[in-house]
């Protein structure tokens, strides 16, 4: 994957592969930012459209906030959809997020928090 980084104006700097890009609030996380983009291409879960995730930390907690492609359906996510979801959690956590706290957050396009998978 050929990543480039950039910087985005509200959402902090961002890694670019393809469709994908991750935002990433504070330099520090620039690491954890390219580890979840190599994740993600390594897992199939690219899409042929534009892709935006972000990465933050608040306070102890590691945050990645994904776009739902229809925000105003996320409420209405099926269990299999939800347990999906919490897979794909579980996954990252194991995999990127050991003995950390960790959340994946559903957000609508300008990151704000829809659902949290918990």
């Amino acid at each position: 994957m050929f990543l480039l980084v950039g910087c985005a104006s509200d959402n902090g700097s961002k890694i670019v592969g393809g469709n994908l890009s991750v935002y990433y609030s504070s330099e520090n996380l620039k690491e954890k930012a390219i580890s979840v983009a190599q994740f993600w291409k390594k897992n199939d879960l690219l899409v042929k459209t534009p892709q935006a995730i972000k990465l933050s930390k608040v306070k102890n907690q590691y945050q990645l906030q994904i776009i739902a492609s229809e925000p105003k359906e996320v409420a209405n996510m099926s269990f299999s959809e939800r347990k999906t979801l919490l897979a794909l959690q579980t996954k990252i956590k194991e995999e990127l997020f050991a003995d950390k706290d960790f959340e994946l957050v559903i957000c609508n396009n300008k990151f704000e928090s829809i659902y949290s998978i918990n």
